[in-house]
């Protein structure tokens, strides 16, 4: 049975949109209004384009994430002669 989630929920939810937690949102507006996974990424996602609109400073450009490792070399390989 699906239901409209209260103000306070909705809060909720706007928060961790502009935090730039989706997923989590989307896993709250899921346990909230017990819908499908489809119909609550496209919540989600016009309610992410509307706040961007309202508030643009709020919604900056993410940095790119830190590579945890730096890209390293192949190891050299040995040169070996054919078996005879």
């Amino acid at each position: 049975m699906k239901r409209e989630p209260t103000a306070e929920e909705r809060e909720k939810i706007v928060r961790a949109i502009a935090a730039g937690d989706r997923i989590g949102a989307t896993s709250m507006y899921i346990s909230i209004t017990e819908c499908g996974l489809t119909e609550a990424q496209e919540f989600i996602r016009a309610r992410t384009t509307e706040l961007q609109a309202e508030n643009p400073e709020k919604f900056t450009q993410k940095q790119p994430k830190r590579r945890r490792f730096a890209a390293r070399p192949p190891p050299a390989r040995e040169m070996r002669p054919p078996p005879t």
